[in-house]
């Protein structure tokens, strides 16, 4: 006869195992693993970033938003629309007469294709509210220079990072910067594991965001 307390442990050593088989199935499905220190990138950008407060570092693992491509960015109107100053938050404004995600001609971007980001008025909000008190949609307007030599001018989401690594310092340093806090951001280059696939260099295309998809 097995004693009580045995057979408790037996059967909790049992769902011990049981739980830690469905857990290692569900980690290698989902493509999440846990390791120590930062998580890498599958291609690693590196360059300098430059804010508007005084810094300069040099940081790799670059990301927008933690994304290194399809970034969603939208082209900015050409038509000059005013400044105008909230009294409330005493922060410049551009309003919108259409909402952005909407209406505007979208970009996917790829990091492989940009030589430069800068935020040239980290200060002005651009925003879409469709009546009083709704939801705003906040946006900061950025210039981005390709390595083809081209520069568009674009909106991106006011609540925007930047992701990266300072390697100024002994040991690698995990950054977050708002995106208004950014001056300059260049991407001297990239490197890829060899697993991965060649990294598109090629401008986008751009995407009409009215235009019904077909399957």
């Amino acid at each position: 006869m097995i004693n009580k307390n045995v057979l408790s442990f037996m059967l909790t050593s049992a769902q011990l195992c049981s739980a830690l088989f469905y857990t290692g199935i569900i980690n290698s499905t989902s493509g999440w693993h846990n390791t120590d220190g930062d998580q890498k990138q599958q291609v690693n950008f590196y360059g300098t970033l430059m804010t508007h407060q005084g810094q300069q570092e040099t940081v790799d693992n670059i990301s927008v938003g933690g994304k290194y491509k399809e970034i969603s960015m939208y082209l900015c109107p050409t038509k000059k629309i005013e400044e105008t100053l909230n009294t409330k938050t005493k922060q410049a404004e551009v309003k919108l007469d259409e909402n952005p995600v909407d209406a505007f001609v979208k970009q996917s971007i790829n990091l492989c294709s940009v030589s430069e980001i800068s935020v040239p008025k980290p200060n002005t909000v651009w925003f879409y509210q469709k009546e009083d008190k709704t939801q705003r949609s906040e946006f900061t307007q950025l210039q981005v220079l390709f390595r083809d030599g081209s520069s568009e001018s674009y909106l991106l989401e006011h609540k925007t990072h930047i992701y990266c690594n300072d390697t100024d310092k002994a040991g690698s340093q995990k950054k977050e910067v708002p995106l208004t806090a950014v001056s300059k951001l260049i991407i001297k280059g990239y490197g890829e594991k060899r697993e991965t696939a060649p990294c598109a260099s090629a401008k986008p295309a751009a995407t009409n965001n009215p235009m019904p998809k077909i399957d």
